[in-house]
This record gives structure tokens, sequence and C-alpha cells, in this order.
């Protein structure tokens, strides 16, 4: 029984001892990564996009942007900058926690698919990294290019502004009698209107066309909203089709009815034989009848 007990004491002093071990040595505190959330896009204009985002805890933000047909990115390759095909890429470090954060990405190519790829890791701790957060988006259309009116390509001069438009000029058949807005193509994403007056301020549509001369004035605001171009395009509708009338042989102004040089000529040469011949038989006649006399 004594025995027993020794054994039991023993037994809770060293679990005593550990557990004062334990509880003594510094414990090591495994921090989570960095969290984004809420990455979206701010602000997209032709050259430029703004995206927002929040950061939970103060970390190294690491931002690149690719094409969108590009291979998505791994964090490593982000970090360290080797991403093939990178369009624009910056690091913000010690980026502080907040909601709402804005970051910036300029000098992009308008009308273009791109994705934004961003990564963040621990100012305190080094490698604890997000996971790849991503946002696509397009840039913006700067263009107000009228390319075709009727089927038919446009290419315009001048400087395009509603004094001065640019102008061009087309030909439609007679069955086109008018001009509608499907009719128009203008530069992807645009808007654009047609107009009757030089002021550009009567819309119409359909335009109706007139036989002869007609004047379509069109303008188009690009899809970011900064180029504003005006269009005169002259458009000329053909007049009804005609069927010549066919000449009887014979007659009319044919090429195949005009006396020939040969034919005149030969007409001209029996006409002086003939006259040769009849001279000839006045003449023997004429001397006949002198020779009856003096018989």
């Amino acid at each position: 029984m004594k025995r027993n007990k020794k054994r039991l004491a023993s037994i809770l002093l060293t679990m005593v001892m550990a557990m004062t071990l334990f509880f003594a040595a510094p414990m090591t505190v495994f921090a989570a990564p960095p969290a984004i959330s809420n990455l979206t896009l701010f602000i997209v204009e032709a050259d430029n996009v703004t995206i927002e985002f929040d950061l939970d805890i103060q970390a190294n933000i690491f931002n690149v942007i690719l094409p969108s047909a590009a291979p998505v990115p791994n964090e490593t390759d982000i970090i360290t900058g080797s991403v093939l095909n990178t369009v624009w890429a910056v690091n913000n470090p010690d980026v502080a926690a907040a909601t709402g954060l804005i970051n910036m990405a300029s000098g992009l190519t308008p009308n273009t698919n791109y994705v934004w790829y961003m990564v963040a890791e621990d100012s305190a701790n080094p490698g604890d990294i997000t996971s790849v957060m991503s946002v696509p988006f397009r840039t913006l259309n700067d263009s107000a290019s009228l390319i075709s009116v009727a089927g038919q390509a446009i290419t315009a001069v001048g400087i395009g502004n509603i004094a001065s438009p640019m102008t061009a000029s087309i030909t439609v058949p007679n069955s086109t009698t008018s001009i509608d807005t499907p009719d128009i193509v203008a530069a992807q994403w645009a808007l654009f209107e047609m107009n009757d007056d030089s002021a550009f301020t009567n819309a119409v549509a359909p335009f109706p066309l007139i036989v002869g001369v007609n004047h379509v004035y069109i303008g188009v605001l690009s899809e970011d909203g900064l180029t504003n171009l005006y269009y005169d395009i002259t458009v000329i509708r053909q007049d009804v089709a005609t069927t010549p009338t066919p000449t009887t042989p014979g007659t009319g102004s044919s090429a195949n009815n005009v006396p020939q040089t040969n034919d005149i000529n030969n007409t001209l040469g029996w006409t002086v034989v003939l006259a040769f011949v009849i001279l000839g038989i006045f003449g023997l006649v004429a001397w006949r009848r002198r020779q009856s006399s003096q018989g």
C-alpha cells in the first residue's frame, strides 16, 4: 500500500514538472496570411483602370496585369517579378489594413481585355502569402471612326467638328430608298446619330434618299465619351436604269449602218464609168447623124 502511494506521488510530481516546463516555455504562434477581399473594378477608361479592395492586416501588395489570354501566374512568380507577358506591374510595400483601398494602372491599350492579378504578403511574417486574387476587365474604346454606310466602306477626310465635318462620298443603286440605323457601322461600342441638317441637330432614322445627291450628317461618340467626330456623307442614289432600244438593220446610227469609205469610193468609181459610157453613146449617135447629112 505504501509502495503504491509512493508511485502515485512520483507520477503526480512528474506531471506537475512537465506542466510547469510547458507553460514556462515560449509559445510559437502561427499567424494567418493576409486576406484580400472585395477586389472590384472602381474606374475603367481607355488607357487606365482603378481597382478597389479590402485588406485585413498590414501587408506587401504585389500587382501584375496580363492580357486575358495569358496563362494564370502563381504567387511566387508574381512576388519575384518573373511573370511572362507582363503589361504592367507594381509592388506596394507595407500597406496598412483598411477597407476601400485604391490602386491604379495606366499605359494600357484601348479596347483590350486584361486580367489584374494581386498577391499579399504579411509584412511582419514574410512568406505568409495569400493565394492569387484576380479581376478581369476590358479597357474602353476611344475611337469615333465611321466604318461603313449602306455596306460601303467610308474613307473620310477632314477635321471632324461641326463647322468642318469629315467628308466622304458613296453611290447606291436606285433600289436603295433610305438609310437606317442598321446600315451604319461605327467603331466598336461607339454611339452614333443620323441628322438631315448640317448643324447636326435634327436626328432622323431612317434617312429617306432622293434620286441624285443626298447629304447624310452623322455624329459619332466614342465609348469612353472623350472623342466626338462629325461626318458629312454624300450619298448619290442612282436614277432608274434604262434599257437601250435595239436599232433596225439599215437604220439608226449604229456603227454597222454607217457607210464605209471603201463603199463610197466604189460607188463613185462606177458612177464615173457610167458617165463615160453615156457620153460615148451620145458622141457615137451625133457622129452617125453628121455622116448621114453629108451623104
